[in-house]
């Protein structure tokens, strides 16, 4: 299993995972694509500059029927499942510099969207996922997604 943490304002280790610099670190490391059964990711996509480009080496790594465990905080839900005034003010503390004086951290971005979108269309075989705290600023996506064979 591949466990990899990233807190707000560490920078070294943003830069080592920045997406320019993923296909190289797993070329330096020798993993080889499709290696791993299982991929964890805690709080590692708001910090990184490029998400998409980061959670797609991260997908190429997984074998098919492999488990990527995801819990990010993500994009606040409304109107699916999210709060309206909660919406309102992640917005106002994006616009009011969050990434500045959280080390980088985005709040608004869209994580589900993203592991969709970078798997297409055949990419899982199950979604099991669920937002937590959709009443916060700050709601969490917590769950697994199942490459598909």
């Amino acid at each position: 299993m591949v466990c990899i943490r990233v807190l707000c304002g560490v920078s070294s280790i943003q830069k080592l995972l920045a997406p320019e610099i993923l296909g190289v670190v797993t070329d330096i490391l020798w993993i080889p694509r499709r290696s791993h059964k299982t991929l964890l990711i805690l709080l590692l996509t708001p910090q990184v500059p490029n998400h998409l480009a980061t959670i797609d080496g991260l997908y190429r790594l997984l074998k098919p029927g492999g488990r990527f465990l995801v819990c990010e905080h993500v994009l606040q839900p409304y109107p699916n499942s999210g709060d309206f005034i909660a919406s309102l003010l992640q917005k106002l503390y994006m616009a009011l510099g969050w990434s500045f004086w959280v080390g980088g951290c985005c709040l608004d971005r869209d994580i589900d969207a993203a592991l969709r979108e970078v798997a297409g269309s055949d990419g899982w075989d199950e979604i099991k996922a669920t937002y937590l705290s959709t009443y916060s600023t700050v709601p969490y996506l917590v769950g697994e997604y199942v490459k598909s064979t």
